[in-house]
């Protein structure tokens, strides 16, 4: 991981282990490195199936503000409190309402699936399955879109790019912004517009293809496939060039900020 003064962080797919923690051992974890560079506020991670999940896994809940996931390969079937079970495919996005009891019910050996959580430390309570009700009623309700739910538009500072927004803001009531940004009309390159952004946290995961980026007081970076990087409040930066498959996952805290472009 590089850091710049302003505390951006660039995590790089080879620089990050697997490990097997936690409730489940059919999954390991790739810990993104957001949960020290926001000082706990927000913390994601990549879970990766171990093997293919053929029976159903333990019923749990837990205790935070907001979770959020996207499907980034394979397939999976869960099962929620209130819902019941839902099919997840490549390119899925779910809200999931705090202290909703849930488990995985079966999975592909290659599933895998970007967990976001605030804040960074919560608890995970496991759960009678005799408590589990699919007519519950939840606080919040659960919300899921698929990849050929959303859409596509050109918005924002850079025409080059198009964003398709999860629908998070309207569930976290505004306290967070996701959504996947893809290159449009081909490669880009240029000179990129210095800006920076007022906000509480920020950080960006590739999903494919590479773009070039620079912060300030650093040499501009080659993000790939696979790369995080995390971009404090006010840190100056420029978005110099990409592939034209170029997709990535970008998520904003709170949804409203102000862009000041230099």
């Amino acid at each position: 991981m590089t850091y710049t003064q302003l505390q951006a962080m660039i995590q790089h797919d080879d620089e990050a282990l697997f490990v097997n923690r936690g409730l489940r051992d059919y999954f390991s974890y790739r810990d993104l490195g957001i949960a020290t560079a926001s000082n706990g506020r927000i913390i994601a991670q990549i879970n990766r199936a171990n093997y293919k999940l053929t029976k159903e896994g333990d019923l749990h809940h837990h205790v935070l503000t907001h979770q959020i996931n996207l499907v980034l390969k394979g397939s999976a079937i869960m099962k929620f409190e209130g819902i019941g079970e839902v099919a997840l495919i490549t390119g899925t996005s779910f809200y999931m309402p705090p202290n909703i009891k849930h488990t995985f019910v079966s999975c592909s050996e290659n599933f895998t699936t970007m967990e976001i959580c605030t804040p960074a430390n919560f608890g995970t309570i496991e759960d009678v399955p005799a408590t589990y009700s699919k007519s519950s009623q939840l606080p919040k309700p659960f919300s899921m879109q698929t990849a050929e739910q959303g859409i596509f538009e050109i918005k924002g500072l850079r025409a080059y790019l198009s964003y398709r927004d999860l629908g998070i803001e309207k569930e976290t009531n505004g306290s967070m912004l996701a959504h996947i940004i893809r290159a449009e009309g081909g490669a880009y390159q240029g000179s990129g517009e210095w800006h920076y952004h007022i906000l509480d946290d920020q950080f960006v995961y590739v999903l494919q293809g590479w773009a070039d980026v620079q912060f300030e007081e650093q040499e501009s970076v080659r993000v790939k496939a696979g790369t995080c990087f995390y971009q404090p409040s006010e840190i100056k930066h420029a978005f110099l060039a990409c592939s034209k498959d170029f997709e990535a996952l970008e998520v904003c805290l709170p949804a409203e900020f102000e862009t000041i472009t230099i």
